[in-house]
């Protein structure tokens, strides 16, 4: 990274620098993060769409007809099914599972099949 060290320091603060050996390590963090992120942001999508076909299997019109302890987000002008579940929070799909007592579709035991194993683990708090 070609950032001239005073600059990052404003950026990130000396406090959190000091944590690690070099602004190399500091940015290697940040790059295992990334790899991280994205096999999150996979993992979310999955259990989203697992659930909403099982409720589906139920009511194809289950989202416009929750229970008033489970906020559905409609700010987005568009109303229709699939963009409505695609712009729901984590915590909508845990209260849906919660509610609706349907941890096993969610989360079966196969229910991933990305692999973990080149995502390094080592992340160090700063």
């Amino acid at each position: 990274m070609n950032i001239d060290e005073n600059k990052y320091i404003e950026l990130y603060s000396q406090a959190r620098l000091n944590s690690y050996s070099s602004i190399q390590e500091h940015e290697q963090n940040f790059q295992i993060l990334d790899k991280i992120a994205s096999k999150l942001s996979r993992i979310e999508i999955i259990i989203r769409n697992r659930i909403d076909r099982k409720m589906c299997e139920f009511n194809k019109n289950w989202l416009f007809h929750l229970q008033d302890d489970i906020y559905l987000d409609t700010s987005d002008e568009a109303k229709d099914h699939n963009t409505l579940i695609s712009k729901q929070t984590f915590n909508f799909w845990v209260k849906v599972v919660e509610h609706y007592k349907i941890h096993n579709c969610a989360f079966e035991e196969d229910f991933l099949d990305i692999s973990f194993k080149n995502t390094t683990t080592k992340i160090k708090k700063g």
